[in-house]
């Protein structure tokens, strides 16, 4: 073996160094928080019982649990079963609807009938005329007692709601914006627009318009001309 060769295992002497200085692998870090043996003991411990009343409270709470999810089942369950009802009456009272629509309805289809019969047996434009006024006429009532009525025409002031000016006229013997005749009549229910009137509206000649363009010109004082001011008054105090 050579003089110069150290017989101890190779990092012996660090480790003995490092085992001096406390800084041992398993040793804790400084400043970590070190559970004494006792209480690290007394955690591990089961834990006791619970007391009579710890017991029944408990089952207190379990019972009242059910209770409340038994509640909201049958909160659902109702709410399903209120859902269920409302659209069946729903649909039955629209079936209901209808049909006194149709029976209605049934009374102007036999006036229809008899006019097409009285037309076939007499060929005569008069009575032709007759059945189809009577018809026309339980179309009316049908429509009223319905809550439907007619849109105002003729001699009405245009309404845009209600109105669709489908020509324009012009008229100098009636005011501007003015129902001069009705093309196709226009009904509402209640306040809702079932079919705007198409209408024919008045408007004024345009010589009218001229005429009166240049009167207003004529009645406007010149540019630059002002108003003289009335005798004795300058305006400020003197």
């Amino acid at each position: 073996m050579a003089d110069n060769e150290d017989p101890r295992p190779e990092g012996l002497e660090e480790s003995l160094e490092k085992e001096l200085e406390g800084e041992r692998p398993d040793a804790p870090r400084e400043g970590a928080e070190t559970v004494p043996a006792e209480e690290s003991s007394r955690d591990e411990e089961p834990l006791p019982p619970p007391t009579p009343d710890e017991l029944a409270d408990l089952r207190k709470r379990a019972a009242e649990r059910d209770e409340y999810l038994e509640l909201a089942k049958r909160a659902k369950a109702d709410f399903v079963n209120y859902r269920r009802r409302t659209e069946e009456e729903r649909r039955k009272w629209a079936a209901l609807a209808q049909r006194d629509l149709l029976a209605r309805l049934l009374t102007a289809c036999d006036q229809c009938g008899l006019a097409a019969k009285s037309a076939g047996e007499d060929s005569s434009v008069e009575s032709l005329r007759n059945a189809i006024a009577l018809v026309w006429s339980e179309l009316e009532r049908f429509l009223k007692e319905s809550g439907v009525s007619a849109v105002p025409t003729e001699g009405a002031r245009f309404d845009p709601n209600v109105h669709e000016a489908v020509f324009v006229q012009p008229s100098a013997e009636h005011p501007d914006s003015t129902v001069l005749s009705e093309v196709k009549p226009g009904y509402v229910f209640g306040e809702q627009v079932l079919r705007p009137a198409q209408v024919v509206v008045t408007r004024r000649p345009a010589e009218e318009v001229e005429e009166e363009k240049r009167e207003e010109e004529r009645e406007k004082p010149p540019e630059g001309l002002e108003k003289e001011p009335a005798e004795g008054d300058n305006g400020g105090d003197e």
